[in-house]
């Protein structure tokens, strides 16, 4: 699918690479057809790190229990939260409990006195920004992102993302606590939690939130063109909620 412009990977259905000291490695890069973003998985035993290196910026997702990642000090993560590791930092990150780690990561510059940061969902602030009808929590900044654009955004039931494309950026959808459904070239695709799902910039997609409850999704752009609370320059809305 990937050669399509779309890819989606399924965590439960992946192909572990074994590493040492109870580490499982997983490469998604190629097979969601990313050109912008690396996208790697792990399962760690307890207590078991995995580093990552400081050439890249990384945005890590514990997707089932919680751990650490060790930087500059120790950083709690409970499961819903993302931690940002900005370039020229690294780290590692290590789970109280067998784990599984989504991390996305995109080259970038390193900031001055970057130090990470974890934010957890729960207690983000949703706002209806100017660019859509979905409630937004716009991270990019806060995260300190240099690398890529990273928004979570809630869907109440019913939710759909307006049909769009965009000019140069390529997104990831991750829908963090609820299964979904991403509509891409007119087709419609079943995504579970923690799944990923790569559309290239030409590709007209949108999220849809078919469930009976809110639904947060994280959502990547690289590389991170335009203002944080903007759309990607040369994006185009092919289709507004409830207009086709």
């Amino acid at each position: 699918m990937a050669s399509t412009g779309y890819g989606t990977v399924d965590l439960d259905d992946v192909e572990w690479t074994e590493g040492e000291s109870g580490t499982q490695h997983a490469t998604l890069t190629d097979r969601l057809g990313c050109s912008d973003t690396h996208v790697d998985a792990y399962r760690t035993d307890a207590g078991v790190s995995v580093t990552l290196p400081a050439a890249r910026e990384h945005l890590c997702v514990s997707v089932d229990s919680a751990g650490t990642l060790t930087a500059d000090r120790a950083h709690g993560i409970e499961p819903g939260c993302l931690a940002l590791v900005p370039a020229g930092a690294g780290g590692e990150i290590e789970s109280d409990d067998r784990a599984t780690w989504l991390v996305v990561s995109a080259p970038a510059e390193p900031g001055p006195d970057a130090e990470p940061v974890v934010v957890d969902v729960a207690d983000l602030d949703f706002r209806v920004p100017a660019t859509s009808d979905i409630l937004t929590a716009r991270l990019t900044d806060r995260l300190g992102c240099r690398g890529m654009k990273v928004n979570v955004r809630r869907l109440r039931s019913g939710d759909v993302v307006p049909y769009h494309t965009e000019g140069t950026q390529e997104e990831l959808f991750v829908p963090l606590d609820g299964n979904g459904t991403v509509r891409v070239d007119g087709e419609s695709h079943d995504v579970p939690r923690g799944s990923v799902t790569r559309v290239a910039p030409e590709r007209p997609r949108s999220a849809v939130n078919p469930g009976e409850t809110d639904a947060d999704w994280l959502m990547v752009g690289a590389p991170p063109t335009g203002a944080a609370d903007e759309w990607d320059p040369g994006a185009e809305i092919h289709e507004w909620p409830g207009s086709g």
